[in-house]
């Protein structure tokens, strides 16, 4: 998300126009194909409810498994392309006309780590569920990686807040933290106001004193009302040419 004097900017990182949907839809589909066609050539290897046996195997790979495989790499190789394409044409966006960047803390790796399972009440072991599907699909450490690297070549500066500046949290109207969950993408305002939880952080973001390395209350009194009504024509247009950002909690 981006906030400045020229408005506010959400975008599905890596994504244009659905191309990382089908793409992730054809690669898995690939990959079906691919371990199908492996089972059927080596019968011997699994057990009879299609899990692989235990030990050393031989394994046999047939022209048409060659081919699939050739296919899946040409696949990702297009959607890698196409995922670092949109990303520098986002930071091209970003970056134009601007002398600063502030972006938050995020451990990239920490999101896409295993989670430790946990016993279900059925006595089964859980799955838990990270995001390292959308790290791949995505690639925001691409995003700030490159961003970095255009305000060196610009001379202008980046700045990383702080980690107990908890941008998603505050609320300026109460001068308070209020913890939400991850899955909260709107929320109100001590005063009622609903505010989308990324452009709210990218505002928050706006209002960085890098002399104090906090939030500058002041200027989050001062230059609210004038970004709200622009976050709000912003998404008048998105709903209007309906334009799906995903996780945005916007419908359209």
């Amino acid at each position: 998300a981006k906030d400045g004097d020229t408005g506010p900017f959400l975008a599905n990182l890596g994504d244009i126009d659905g191309s990382l949907e089908k793409g992730a839809k054809k690669e898995a589909n690939l990959k079906r194909k691919i371990t199908r066609s492996i089972q059927a050539t080596n019968p011997n290897n699994y057990n009879s409810n299609g899990t692989l046996k235990k030990g050393a195997h031989n394994r046999n790979v047939s022209k048409k498994c060659k081919r699939y495989k050739e296919m899946l790499r040409d696949r990702c190789r297009k959607d890698a392309a196409t995922r670092k394409t949109v990303n520098y044409t986002h930071v091209n966006v970003m970056s134009e006309d601007c002398s600063e960047v502030v972006t938050e803390y995020n451990n990239v790796c920490a999101w896409s780590a295993r989670g430790k399972p946990a016993p279900l009440p059925n006595g089964q072991i859980g799955q838990i569920h990270r995001f390292g599907g959308t790290v791949i699909n995505h690639c925001p450490g691409q995003v700030k990686a490159r961003l970095l690297q255009k305000m060196r070549e610009c001379g202008g500066h980046f700045y990383q807040v702080p980690r107990d500046y908890r941008a998603s949290q505050y609320d300026h109207t109460s001068d308070s933290y209020i913890k939400k969950t991850l899955s909260q993408r709107t929320f109100n305002l001590s005063d009622g106001t609903l505010v989308q939880r990324d452009w709210y952080s990218a505002f928050l973001l706006y209002c960085y004193d890098s002399s104090t390395n906090s939030i500058d209350k002041v200027k989050c009194k001062k230059e609210f009302p004038k970004h709200y009504k622009k976050f709000l024509k912003y998404v008048a247009a998105l709903k209007k040419k309906k334009i799906k950002i995903v996780n945005s909690g916007i419908k359209v």
